[in-house]
């Protein structure tokens, strides 16, 4: 008998975590904060940029650096580009471009990937992200006018 109440009781329970589950407002967000609002709070201020500009059109761009080279490789693209990166390594470890705030696992066997819109012309580092060590760079040239490669 005790049995029995007990299960009603923890069906009655799923119930009302269901029905609170489906009331509840969305709450998504991104793991490592949204960069879209941090970007547009430091445009802002800049009176030469704005956060409404658009970047230029740019192509598909694919690149490989592999992470145990003995010296830093880079990868070359434009601003605009959509830049398909894919960085192995012959050790596990956490690959990070600490300019995007993002991070993914390399291994021997899988490298670590990353799709990346590229918005500034500049240099950016790729690391391990325990070591802090320079796992290669991205090279971004200004757009070409006109916006086309």
């Amino acid at each position: 008998m005790a049995a029995r109440r007990l299960i009603i009781v923890l069906i009655a329970l799923f119930a009302i975590s269901v029905a609170a589950a489906v009331i509840a407002p969305d709450r998504r967000g991104t793991l490592l904060g949204d960069r879209s609002e941090r970007a547009s709070t430091t445009t802002t201020a800049s009176p030469t940029t704005s956060s409404t500009e658009r970047p230029p059109g740019g192509a598909a761009v694919s690149g490989r650096i592999d992470a145990s080279a003995a010296r830093p490789q880079s990868v070359e693209a434009r601003v605009g580009d959509q830049l398909g990166l894919a960085v192995a390594s012959d050790r596990a470890r956490l690959v990070e471009i600490p300019a995007f705030g993002v991070a993914a696992d390399a291994v021997p066997d899988a490298p670590a990937t990353f799709n990346l819109l590229l918005r500034e012309a500049g240099t950016l580092p790729i690391r391990d992200a325990d070591s802090g060590a320079l796992l290669g760079r991205i090279e971004v040239a200004a757009a070409r006018s006109g916006g086309r490669r």
